[in-house]
């Protein structure tokens, strides 16, 4: 029994960009034994640990020159990778994903990313449907489609450019509700532990269904639907700012200064507490790129806001607001 199959394919066939032959050889090899699931599911694993740094074309690219099995040697490379990205974890359902005569049981293999304060990644569906997701959030995605809809799962923030398909919409499940789409540009801010939740819509139709509302509610492009401690309202998208995240910008219009800070502790991984009541009535607006470092983005609205600040003595990632 042959241990060895073509990593190239595996990863055209992570990337979605593989040829019908192919494909079908590997799922051939993978139905032949439990060692080579074992070895597909453990490669996949790896893929998605470092997908973050790297990059798919990347990936893809350094299979096809053989260089994967170099990284795969260094164990010691692999894990600092994994200190300085996001965690990914790979959610096994089922006890026999594939069989040669059930293409369709790859649906029960799903991938689940968790990221931390600070941490974005962007990735392509099995349809082609393209992600951004945002710091602290939770992302979970079937490897493989079914043939009625397109189910995704997020606890966060994302910007989805969703693959048009009619006859399998696609739908984002988020503890505030679900946002079902057939084509379209959005961004979904739906975190569980915020009383905030927001679809900003760039293009085509969404509808959004939650517990806040009577009856599901439909947006057209460039409308901006908001709901905090189920009260929402419906109002027309002002700009693009709600997108600019995945850029690596923070970009704020009229915010509050309280709602300012708590982005600030998601991007720069920080506890900030404000003791300077006479901020609270503060908004701003303006732009800030992320790599630019918290102290940088505190100096920059200090500009338009009277306060000084201090970092914890003992705990660097504790600033205080004077």
């Amino acid at each position: 029994m042959n241990q060895e199959f073509d990593k190239n394919v595996m990863y055209k066939f992570f990337s979605r960009d593989i040829s019908a032959g192919e494909e079908q050889r590997l799922l051939d090899w993978i139905d032949e034994s439990e060692d080579h699931r074992d070895i597909f599911l453990s490669e996949r694993k790896i893929y998605n640990q470092l997908i973050l740094n790297i990059g798919e074309k990347d990936l893809v690219d350094s299979a096809s020159a053989g260089e994967y099995n170099k990284v795969k040697r260094i164990p010691v490379w692999i894990k600092e990778v994994l200190k300085i990205s996001a965690v990914i974890l790979l959610v096994l359902g089922g006890a026999y994903f594939f069989n040669k005569h059930q293409y369709n049981n790859l649906q029960t293999l799903s991938n689940e990313i968790v990221l931390p304060a600070g941490e974005r990644v962007s990735l392509t569906l099995s349809d082609g449907t393209k992600v951004w997701v945002n710091a602290k959030s939770k992302f979970t995605y079937p490897a493989l489609f079914g043939d009625k809809e397109r189910r995704v799962l997020l606890d966060g923030e994302a910007f989805f450019d969703v693959t048009n398909n009619k006859k399998l919409p696609f739908i984002v499940e988020t503890p505030k509700g679900e946002v079902k789409v057939l084509g379209t540009e959005f961004n979904v801010d739906a975190y569980s532990h915020s009383p905030k939740m927001a679809i900003s819509l760039f293009k085509g139709k969404v509808e959004f269904s939650g517990v806040m509302l009577p009856k599901p509610v439909i947006l057209s492009a460039n409308e901006y639907f908001e709901s905090i401690d189920n009260e929402y309202s419906i109002k027309m998208l002002e700009n693009y700012s709600a997108s600019m995240w995945k850029e690596g910008i923070i970009a704020f219009k009229d915010t509050p200064f309280p709602e300012l800070i708590k982005t600030f502790e998601k991007y720069y991984d920080v506890k900030i507490y404000i003791q300077n009541t006479n901020l609270s009535s503060t908004e701003l607006t303006g732009k800030i790129r992320i790599n630019d470092g918290i102290e940088h983005a505190l100096k920059v609205i200090q500009k338009n806001a009277n306060f000084k600040y201090q970092r914890d003595s003992d705990e660097n990632n504790i600033i205080y607001i004077k």
